[in-house]
């Protein structure tokens, strides 16, 4: 073999050698690279992970934060309006006994002379009647609809009642007529049914100051009663 065909031997093997060389070298850069940029990606997606995870926490802890307050303002509302129910409550049951205790001593049959004077029970009586119509309908938005209920029908019984007694007893007894059947039923009346009306009243109104229940028109009986 001539020196030319040697070199150009030589060459071509160099040539091989050194291309697989830079090959290898190639692919290990480019797979250092690979490595290099998924540690790196997955570094920052730990990161993110965790960032992302603290801020979940953050944001879950002032979340619990807020419906805590919530539910501490809610409760406080519900107190304060359970107190002004219960006030609404005793001031209209006030009101009601007032008006029960004036038309009974109004429309009393046993008449004394250490009795007021029939105009002044009159007066009396009228006057107990407007203070409960001029509270109860400002404030029945306190009461269950079976409480409005009664209500309701214990002001328009009175209301007739004291209206018949006034124009068909009292009026007309000042004239020498005496209507005694017509002024024994308004008497046994307010003696007895408007007083269960008020006893059924206090029940429910004992339950609205103990809970939420509305037992409705069906409910006959209380704790007080058993």
């Amino acid at each position: 073999m001539s020196l030319l065909s040697q070199v150009l031997a030589s060459a071509g093997i160099s040539t091989v050698v050194i291309g697989s060389i830079a090959w290898v070298f190639r692919s290990w850069v480019s797979e250092h690279m690979r490595n290099t940029i998924r540690f790196e990606y997955d570094q920052k997606l730990e990161a993110h992970k965790a960032q992302l995870k603290a801020e979940s926490e953050i944001a879950l802890e002032k979340v619990r934060a807020d419906l805590s307050i919530a539910a501490a303002e809610r409760q406080i509302q519900f107190s304060r309006l359970h107190e002004k129910r219960a006030t609404v409550i005793a001031e209209l049951h006030a009101h009601l006994m007032d008006l029960l205790i004036k038309l009974t001593d109004y429309v009393n049959i046993y008449e004394t002379s250490w009795d007021k004077s029939r105009e002044e029970r009159r007066t009396a009586a009228i006057d107990a009647f407007n203070m409960l119509i001029a509270y109860y309908p400002k404030n029945r938005i306190f009461l269950s609809k079976f409480a409005i209920e009664k209500i309701e029908n214990i002001v328009n019984e009175s209301r007739s009642k004291l209206y018949q007694f006034l124009h068909e007893v009292d009026l007309l007894q000042t004239k020498g007529t005496h209507n005694v059947q017509k002024w024994g039923d308004i008497f046994k009346y307010v003696n007895s049914e408007m007083t269960i009306a008020l006893d059924d009243l206090e029940c429910e109104f004992r339950l609205l100051l103990g809970n939420n229940s509305e037992p409705g028109p069906s409910y006959s009986s209380c704790t007080s009663k058993t």
